[in-house]
């Protein structure tokens, strides 16, 4: 299992923040927000696994590309149009979380309707990589703020991203200067 995640995908700019987020929680609840085809939840179950943790990670993602922005000079523009649709990505989403399945579940919904299922203050950790406008990231960090446990965190990703200023106008907006920014282009806010 150790060698699965590098295998299939290589690695991605947060892992840091994963492994950071692990180190600190022994059992608990993590939730990923924007998960496409499940990279970094395998990676997460992976080290999860790896850690000897009792956390589990719940993926939050419509796996629709209905409110992707996709305007011209969107980075993802050029790869997603007309190359697959939302069903193909989960599809392959679950296919890859299969050796983790038991740690890394997913709820195929909107991200403020999915925050419904989870009680206030039962969240150790919500990272946020969804919907990159403004009122998308602003609707999940006000959704998700109150699911985190006193003690707990949220984090999120392109932050200072002139690609996708939304999101870190979003992040200020609601959590000031005590959100601070931690690995490349990502967030993060101890809820104290």
């Amino acid at each position: 299992m150790e060698h699965y995640f590098d295998e299939i995908f290589g690695m991605f700019d947060y892992a840091d923040l994963y492994k950071s987020m692990i180190n600190r929680i022994d059992n608990g609840v993590f939730v990923e927000i924007g998960s496409l085809y499940g990279k970094s939840a395998v990676y997460m179950g992976v080290e999860i696994t790896n850690a000897c943790k009792d956390i589990q990670l719940h993926c939050v993602d419509s796996w629709s590309f209905d409110v992707l922005d996709l305007r011209e000079n969107h980075p993802m523009n050029e790869y997603m149009t007309n190359r697959i649709t939302g069903e193909d990505v989960f599809t392959k989403f679950k296919k890859n979380i299969t050796p983790v399945s038991n740690i890394v579940g997913y709820h195929k919904l909107d991200s403020v309707k999915a925050s419904s299922l989870f009680n206030d203050r039962s969240v150790d950790f919500v990272f946020i990589d969804g919907d990159h406008s403004y009122v998308g990231c602003l609707n999940d960090i006000l959704a998700w703020l109150p699911k985190v446990k006193i003690g707990g965190y949220i984090a999120g990703h392109d932050f200072n991203d002139p690609t996708q200023p939304g999101v870190t106008d979003a992040v200020y907006q609601v959590l000031g200067k005590e959100a601070i920014t931690t690995s490349v282009r990502c967030w993060i806010y101890h809820n104290v």
